[in-house]
């Protein structure tokens, strides 16, 4: 693994066969917050995700964790996390996304010295952004054909 990462952990309804490829370990979402120094939130929002990192995952992280979220702003208790930055429950957070977006500068989250906020920018590469546009042309032109769409929005 790159980085000296000794372990790889990850929550998720079912085993992932790409996880096996780099020796993760499936465990409950109260064992990832406890073990993990580093917790990157990758998930899908919907009703039984919303706000999964609460007040009492944020309880069960480590004081010297860091919580990395570049999924979507509505996983996270965002005043949850405020209380848990600013009575150092965990050591700090890296979010690309914020609810709502762009975040005001009077939210308590900008006020966090042990934060750092990004303007939801994880995927604004160049070379993203073309294939981005490039798969919704082929989309529109497939849909005015009466073919199937390549990538669907379902």
């Amino acid at each position: 693994l790159p980085f000296k990462i000794g372990s790889v952990y990850y929550c998720n309804r079912q085993e992932s066969p790409l996880a096996r490829e780099v020796s993760a370990e499936r465990v409950s979402l109260e064992q990832l917050a406890n073990i993990s120094d580093i917790l990157i939130v990758c998930a899908s929002l919907n009703d039984s995700t919303k706000h999964i990192v609460d007040a009492t995952f944020l309880k069960n992280m480590k004081e010297s964790a860091f919580l990395i979220n570049t999924s979507r702003g509505g996983l996270v208790d965002q005043n949850a996390l405020v209380e848990a930055l600013k009575m150092n429950k965990i050591r700090g957070a890296g979010l690309d996304v914020m609810t709502p977006e762009p975040l005001p500068l009077s939210n308590a989250l900008a006020s966090c010295p042990n934060v750092v906020l990004f303007p939801h920018m994880g995927s604004a590469t160049t070379q993203t952004r073309e294939d981005m546009a490039s798969l919704t042309v082929d989309n529109v032109l497939a849909a005015l054909k009466g073919k199937a769409m390549p990538a669907p929005i379902s």
